[in-house]
């Protein structure tokens, strides 16, 4: 979509783990990643392999929702659109845990 449409914005909002805060791992199960980390991978490879233009992201740090604490959404936004709130309350179709 991004290659398609120049104009759309890709913003991924950021439910970040708290500080300090301690994971239980099960040794069967993936690491945990930081979706900040992830979310700044995704945007270095579509720009260096893609050619997407830098300033077509955004990253945004949400708050306010404990249970989505660890997670992140990614939105395409169009031309003249507002990005999302970073106190956003929504419940998306599709909740993607960073595993």
């Amino acid at each position: 979509m991004l290659r398609a449409n120049d104009e759309l914005i890709a913003c991924v909002i950021i439910w970040p783990q708290k500080e300090n805060e301690q994971i239980e791992t099960d040794p069967d199960e993936p690491a945990k990643i930081d979706p900040f980390k992830q979310a700044e991978e995704w945007k270095s490879d579509l720009v260096k392999k893609y050619g997407i233009a830098e300033n077509r992201f955004a990253l945004i740090p949400a708050v306010g929702n404990e249970s989505k604490v660890g997670t992140f959404e990614v939105w395409l936004v169009p031309p003249g659109t507002p990005l999302p709130d970073r106190m956003l309350q929504l419940k998306p179709s599709l909740d993607v845990e960073c595993q």
